[in-house]
């Protein structure tokens, strides 16, 4: 078992099969217009989430790129209330809410995103970013030490600072200006994945801690 990856870290685990790069789908980018960069929230619509901060940061990354979009996949008790500040931030046009959506049809949306965003303010085993990654995502998330030992920034992605929309627009702006450092985040992530999170790594690493 590698030393520097905690037991919650173990615990988690994807079907490479599903959670691939090949999901791209051009058709979602038709769907909902996208055009420009497409940015990616797979999660509870919940506080600790910190989406009203990724929310907050839209209007400055949109004036760098005005065709950015965030979809946002998830239900949760924000909902109603992040709706209505993308209203009083116009932004209805930048920042979609596509509800729930089923499991199997999610790597599509990792698949065909930009970057895949989640400014936590706590985590506990967030499987979103393994799948993100395993589809070739670079991710731009809360600076906890989960997601430290998960990207190992800047290699995988960078973190952000708690509760600062400058800080995640900076960084969204920073990324998609570099569009090769982008897509080596990318392949470090589908690597790193494949070596530490398939399901039959996650076995052997629970058969030894068994035998042990």
């Amino acid at each position: 078992i590698r030393g520097d990856l905690p037991i919650e870290v173990i615990s988690m685990g994807v079907d490479t099969e599903l959670f691939n790069p090949n999901k791209y789908d051009q058709k979602i980018k038709e769907k909902y217009n996208l055009e420009g960069p497409f940015l990616l929230f797979v999660g509870r619509l919940a506080p600790e989430k910190g989406i009203q901060y990724l929310i907050q940061a839209m209007p400055e990354t949109i004036k760098r790129f005005p065709r950015t979009k965030l979809l946002i996949i998830g239900e949760g008790t924000l909902k109603q209330e992040l709706k209505e500040l993308t209203k009083k931030l116009n932004l209805q046009d930048n920042v979609l809410f596509l509800g729930k959506i089923e499991n199997k049809r999610l790597p599509k949306y990792y698949a065909t995103a930009d970057i895949f965003i989640s400014p936590s303010l706590r985590e506990g085993m967030p499987v979103s970013y393994i799948e993100a990654m395993a589809c070739g995502k670079p991710l731009l998330v809360g600076n906890l030490p989960i997601s430290r030992e998960i990207i190992k920034p800047p290699l995988r992605g960078l973190l952000v600072k708690q509760r600062n929309k400058k800080d995640i627009s900076n960084k969204i702006i920073y990324l998609l200006k570099n569009e090769v450092l982008l897509r080596k985040k990318g392949e470090s992530s589908i690597i790193f994945v494949r070596e530490n999170y398939t399901w039959s790594v996650i076995s052997k690493k629970y058969k030894e801690i068994l035998r042990k």
